[in-house]
């Protein structure tokens, strides 16, 4: 087993927590989330969960006047983010700090945002139900 010498341990007390922290900001770990309401996840009167399903943003979901969708504002039960399907620059956009709020409410206007649905209701209707 290799023992560390003393200049190559003092160099990695002083870049572990740098590095960790520039990791926990590229993946995005303790990201701020935007809360989608106060609706129980539980139905009323039993500790079962709820089952949900994500619905492509925009949807028939319109965010109030002066909010910016997806950034300080979601559907009554939330959203996630869909990276995978957006552009890598959007993904790097999604990244940097002060601007990324730009980012979150273009991705809600391009189908960035898995917004949850419970699965006992009706799913929004997109305008594609009947037409082949």
């Amino acid at each position: 087993m290799r023992r560390i010498g003393r200049i190559e341990g003092r160099l990695r007390r002083v870049l572990n927590p740098l590095s960790t922290g520039l990791t926990r900001w590229w993946l995005g770990v303790g990201r701020r989330r935007v809360p989608g309401g106060n609706r129980p996840l539980a139905e009323s009167g039993s500790d079962r969960p709820r089952a949900f399903f994500g619905v492509a943003s925009p949807g028939e979901w319109v965010a109030p006047p002066g909010m910016r969708p997806g950034w300080d504002w979601l559907p009554e039960y939330g959203a996630s983010p869909r990276l995978r399907q957006m552009p890598r620059w959007v993904r790097v956009w999604f990244r940097v700090p002060f601007v990324d709020r730009f980012a979150y409410e273009w991705m809600w206007w391009h189908g960035g945002w898995s917004v949850l649905v419970p699965a006992d209701s009706d799913p929004p209707d997109d305008g594609q139900a009947g037409i082949r």
